[in-house]
């Protein structure tokens, strides 16, 4: 029997069923609890193998018991902490250990006895540490209860069966010991389906979020294109702070330039003062306000001034047990705070202020999640702010003249004054406003450890709106969730937030680059920008990387301004060019535009170029314009010496053959050298 194939295949079957159901699980980032069950099939196999060998009933026993043992430690790992009573554990250990032996050196008839009352202390220790386990988690505790009765009832009635026939029977070996290995399956199955609805569920919060997001967007645009009320913008940013958090209070503080105090400005809900307030001030609701808003904050005293002093975020889920709100532990008190986030608002590594939410009731404190949405929402809050005051002002001085000043400002805002390092890549720009405000939006930064971002836009129109857009556009890159979005993914959603929030004539053309510093792997998507010129190193014939081909199926590939397609190698004696391209509406027009992603591998020494049409349209005094071939042969004669090199030979040329000829648009250009192994310095 026990070399028979139906012995062994349905095992080996279903083994290899739950290893591949705990390989997907991983690979969807399942917890490490979801490794026991796993770990158990594995042992269940390696024991009814072994007993091919060896058909002695210790070894069945003694195996069923170290996996419910398992399954305690998996119960400690859910929980984080020891449930299993020590003591409990040390008996039915020896009384498992006993049994073997006595079964094993002594064959006495009572062993079988011996053993049931081993088991059933081991199973007595798994069902009150698993019925007695409790946690404030919901989620964990939803796992607890749902693995409990899969494993205990799942493994008791076989066993049961197993006792009352003999283990060594062959209904047992061919029913009862096979369900077993059911009862683990049943478990890897319960964590596939929490992981899946745990995606959409997170899916649809991002969804949701982005929604609420843009809505926000479109009201601070209005307000500010129509009247630019600052009291009336920083509503909307605690209003929408509270109830995107699910908070029962929200805050905006601002900085006071005069005196680098802190004021309150702006107030939601019930949002009591995070600091010692006498008994006289919180008899009337309307006196303690007015105490908040007319008592200014000091830098670095109280959680308010010392989130603001530090330009770092403080989240407190347990103020009970924080001796930073020590004056707002008494649940009777009306100055009770549960759970508090402040985050500051920073713009241009300059505090503006401090954005914060409370729970001041006795249930769910903050989580993770809404400390990392505040975080993002406050980076666009501290714009909107930035903008607001700009703007007033502009009102206030009426001088129309500086308009285009502050949207310059905005601008710069946005841009980074230097490229930051980047292990594995160079990367020098350029660029140059046509009128002092200009129209161009480059970023290069670092999603992760091994994943860059390059993204060049060139947005239409010029001033606030323009500007606007900017912003809108910044934001939306970088609510994205996940660390690795498909570029034409992230075109697609910024694409449906800017047209559905903005005017018509509110378009940008983007170009959006993905990089893997370490493999060297590019994804690029494009909306109606100019492509990606990828410069090849000079290498033996036949060598080199082709792109790969997108993703998902596209159109085929616009042509470069020289006339080539996507791909098409421009032959050169210093290395070649390749140029990578797919359609795309400019960003703005049409919300249900496609956009599309196209893949190569770089090497070591290969340079991507980005550039807006201020570069090759640039005139000279014949009205000659500087071109895309005259580009591409600056970069193949200099990018062998580096991306810095590339860009003071295209600044050079660029000046030279303008002359003194005027600059008509917006000058952009992006140099990037991936080099493995090497610093940006």
């Amino acid at each position: 029997m026990g070399s028979s194939l139906w012995y062994v295949a349905p095992r080996i079957a279903v083994l290899i069923a739950g290893l591949l159901t705990y390989r997907v699980l991983r690979g969807v980032g399942a917890e490490r609890s979801a490794s026991v069950p796993a770990v158990a099939l594995c042992v269940l196999l390696i024991r009814d193998l072994s007993y091919i060998v060896y058909p002695h009933r210790a070894l069945l026993v003694l195996v069923d018991i170290l996996v419910l043992l398992l399954y305690l430690y998996w119960l400690e790992i859910v929980l984080g902490r020891r449930e299993a009573g020590r003591l409990f554990l040390a008996v039915v250990v020896f009384l498992s250990a006993g049994a073997g032996i006595l079964d094993l050196n002594f064959e006495v008839t009572f062993a079988r006895v011996y053993y049931a009352v081993a088991f059933a202390a081991a199973f007595l220790l798994f069902a009150t540490t698993f019925y007695d386990a409790t946690t404030d988690e919901v989620v964990i505790s939803r796992t607890v209860q749902d693995t409990r009765d899969v494993v205990f009832f799942g493994m008791l009635y076989p066993q049961v069966l197993i006792f009352i026939f003999g283990h060594n029977a062959s209904v047992s070996q061919a029913f009862f010991y096979p369900a077993l290995y059911i009862v683990h399956i049943a478990v890897l199955l319960f964590y596939f389906r929490r992981s899946y609805l745990a995606g959409l569920e997170t899916a649809k919060r991002a969804e949701e979020e982005k929604e609420r997001l843009y809505g926000f967007m479109h009201r601070v645009e209005s307000a500010i294109g129509s009247q630019a009320e600052l009291d009336r913008i920083l509503g909307y940013i605690v209003e929408d702070a509270v109830s995107e958090t699910g908070a029962n209070g929200g805050a905006v503080f601002l900085i006071a330039h005069d005196t680098s105090e802190l004021y309150l400005r702006a107030l939601y809900g019930t949002f009591p003062p995070p600091y010692p307030v006498s008994a006289v001030v919180k008899e009337r609701a309307a006196r303690l306000e007015n105490y908040f808003r007319s008592t200014p904050i000091q830098m670095g005293a109280t959680v308010i001034g010392t989130t603001a002093a530090s330009a770092l975020p403080t989240f407190i889920p347990n103020a009970d047990e924080d001796p930073r709100l020590h004056a707002n532990h008494d649940p009777a008190d009306s100055c009770y705070i549960r759970s508090l986030i402040a985050v500051p608002l920073i713009i241009s590594q300059k505090v503006l202020g401090v954005v914060a939410i409370v729970r001041t009731r006795q249930f769910r404190p903050f989580e993770e999640r809404d400390f990392r949405h505040l975080q993002t929402f406050a980076d666009y809050a501290a714009l909107s702010i930035d903008m607001t005051l700009a703007y007033l002002e502009l009102l206030e001085k009426k001088e129309i003249e500086s308009e285009l000043n502050i949207a310059a400002e905005i601008q710069k805002n946005l841009l980074p004054d230097s490229p930051p390092k980047i292990a594995g890549l160079v990367c020098a720009m350029f660029s140059s406003a046509a009128r002092g405000v200009g129209g161009d939006l480059y970023e290069y930064s670092q999603t992760d450890k091994h994943t860059a971002r390059l993204m060049i836009c060139d947005v239409a129109g010029k001033g606030i709106p323009a500007a606007l857009v900017m912003v809108m556009i910044n934001t939306l890159l970088d609510s994205e969730p996940g660390t690795k979005p498909d570029p034409a993914l992230t075109l697609r959603a910024v694409n449906v937030g800017i047209t559905r929030r903005t005017a018509a004539e509110h378009y940008a053309t983007i170009g959006l680059c993905r990089i893997n510093v370490v493999s060297g792997e590019l994804e690029y998507a494009n909306a109606a920008h100019h492509p990606l010129m990828v410069y090849r190193k000079a290498m033996a014939a036949g060598a080199g990387s082709a792109p790969d081909s997108a993703p998902d199926p596209a159109p085929d590939p616009a042509p470069d301004p020289a006339g080539r397609q996507a791909g098409q190698d421009a032959p050169c004696a210093g290395g070649r060019i390749e140029y990578l391209d797919t359609e795309g509406l400019p960003i703005g027009v049409d919300a249900d535009g496609e956009y599309h992603s196209i893949k190569t591998r770089l090497s070591p020494g290969d340079v991507l170029v980005l550039y807006t049409d201020g570069i090759t349209e640039a005139p000279n005094t014949a009205g000659e314009q500087f071109g895309a071939e005259r580009l591409a042969t600056i970069v193949v004669n200099t990018a062998h010496q580096g991306a810095e090199a590339v860009r003071q030979a295209v600044c050079t040329s660029l000046e030279e053959f303008v002359v003194a000829g005027k600059q008509h648009d917006d000058q952009t250009l992006l140099v990037l050298e991936f080099a493995p192994g090497k610093d940006d310095t």
